[in-house]
């Protein structure tokens, strides 16, 4: 059953006459269907004292309770922002999948095996066999170079 009390017009400080709104309520008449008897059951703290009393659950909450202590507190300013990190994941992500489907089975379809796979200098000439880098161009040698890594002739 609801209740509606009808409340005056107030005055707010500069004067201004507003009308507020009917506060409305909800009154309960039946007896309630809350069963006292699972008081206990339904309390967390309980429920937590009978969890630490297990082998399992003495670990787990030791190890929840410690979660904090090994925060380290450290000047975050220049490190780019959430958002830019994600873009540059979702990126890394979208040109992994342009590859074509063979070379994304080589690497079971995961970019960051592949982004392994190529920072591992090891891996140079098979990257290049599948063509993920160029071959570097050899620099000519320039004459003053040369000239000046002879030694000079006595005569």
């Amino acid at each position: 059953m609801h209740v509606v009390e009808e409340r005056p017009d107030a005055v707010d400080a500069s004067g201004v006459v507003f009308k507020q709104r009917p506060r409305v309520k909800k009154v309960f008449t039946k007896p309630s269907m809350t069963r006292q008897e699972f008081k206990q059951e339904c309390d967390l703290a309980l429920t937590l004292k009978r969890f630490a009393k297990t082998p399992g659950g003495a670990r787990a909450l030791a190890n929840a309770q410690g979660f904090a202590e090994g925060l380290q507190f450290c000047d975050v300013t220049q490190v780019p922002q959430y958002r830019q990190y994600r873009d540059l994941v979702n990126a890394a992500n979208a040109k992994f999948m342009a590859l074509p489907v063979n070379l994304r089975r080589r690497f079971e379809n995961d970019p960051a095996q592949f982004m392994d796979f190529v920072a591992d200098s090891r891996n140079r000439e098979e990257a290049l066999a599948l063509g993920l880098i160029r071959p570097e161009a050899k620099q000519p040698v320039k004459a003053e170079d040369s000239a000046s890594s002879t030694p000079p002739v006595k005569g």
